[in-house]
């Protein structure tokens, strides 16, 4: 089998595949809520943080998400791209970079992702608390271009520590979900190892490898 490469290129190359497809920056995180219940929403990939493979994702101070992650710091997105028929996942540590921050690294960062962001996406931090109705006299506030970033903007990062890829090589029309009842080997991450699949496809074929500290998933049907 011919290397796969790292699991950051395999999905760089399926984003810019996709790039004429305005969802291609569009994904799903998951967190766990402090009753134990999973959340779920639909963020806007931002871009990897410079000279690491964290991925960047800006938030509101107010969202949900952030009450989340003060009880449990984990989560996992999903990105799912249409027309080459690849899911990746990816679970790792969150982190939220807000106001208060302190660390000079992460304060810049934070700064270049406000002034990174549209006019519009900017003047949205601005609005009413997430998840309340805006009043019916509502009007999108105006920001001062040159202004910094307000208190409610956050940059979100995810470090992987986990990714699994599925590539679904032969579309079958009506299956959308990897096959189940599979048994992988975690301690073999270091070497590719290769696991005979029963499921719906024909001769399905799954690949575990490392990249760097991560373990990549690669199904080949």
């Amino acid at each position: 089998m011919a290397s796969l490469g790292s699991w950051r290129e395999i999905l760089q190359s399926a984003i810019q595949n996709h790039k004429h497809l305005k969802h291609s920056q569009h994904l799903q995180l998951a967190t766990v809520r402090a009753d134990g219940r999973p959340a779920n929403r639909t963020l806007v990939f931002r871009g990897f943080v410079d000279g690491t493979d964290k991925l960047q994702f800006t938030t509101d101070s107010r969202s949900q998400k952030t009450e989340e992650m003060k009880h449990c710091p984990f989560g996992e997105i999903c990105y799912y791209f249409t027309e080459t028929w690849e899911q990746f996942r990816l679970n790792g540590i969150l982190d939220l970079i807000g106001s208060t921050e302190l660390d000079p690294s992460k304060k810049t960062l934070r700064e270049k992702a406000w002034f990174d962001s549209s006019p519009r996406s900017r003047a949205s931090f601005a609005s009413p608390h997430p998840g309340y109705p805006k009043s019916s006299e509502f009007e999108q506030p105006q920001l001062d271009p040159s202004q910094g970033a307000i208190d409610t903007f956050c940059v979100l990062t995810l470090d992987p520590k986990e990714v699994v890829s599925l590539h679904f090589l032969t579309p079958i029309p009506g299956f959308l979900h990897p096959p189940c009842g599979c048994t992988l080997n975690a301690h073999k991450a270091d070497e590719i190892v290769v696991l005979s699949v029963t499921s719906t496809f024909s001769a399905a074929m799954i690949s575990l490898f490392s990249a760097g500290n991560h373990r990549l998933l690669f199904i080949e049907a």
